[in-house]
């Protein structure tokens, strides 16, 4: 927010939304959310320098139910979707902004994250599960 009130850039209006949605799908849970935010500067700092790292950060749609729950927030801009969506579904993540050669830092407290980017068609060897071991 603050980043937003210095600068009300495009970027930092993403940045605020896509936070927002995660805190939502958090139910609130601030220790969960701070746990979380922590993995995903050191995700960052891991990405940082790697010209096909990106950082995702998959959390469960508290609307829906088992695969299709697993959203991806703060992704990019879809290359199909003509407007920024601070939460986008695991498999529209994979489809639309994922390329081969991609390294996956992946921020998630959430299981099978892992298994399912696999059956999306990500390469293991580019899945990195930030913070687990």
């Amino acid at each position: 927010m603050d980043a937003r009130l210095q600068n009300d850039s495009y970027e930092n209006w993403c940045k605020v939304n896509a936070e927002n949605a995660k805190i939502g799908a958090l139910n609130r849970d601030s220790e969960r959310y701070n746990r979380l935010t922590a993995l995903e500067d050191l995700a960052a700092q891991m990405a940082k320098g790697e010209e096909h790292g990106k950082v995702v950060c998959v959390l469960r749609d508290p609307s829906h139910e088992g695969f299709y729950g697993l959203s991806v927030f703060g992704a990019p801009q879809s290359r199909k979707s003509p407007q920024y969506q601070p939460e986008v579904s695991l498999s529209d993540y994979v489809e639309n902004e994922v390329s081969e050669g991609d390294i996956l830092y992946v921020v998630t407290d959430e299981e099978s994250v892992k298994e399912h980017l696999v059956e999306l068609g990500v390469d293991e060897k580019n899945i990195v599960m930030v913070g687990q071991e």
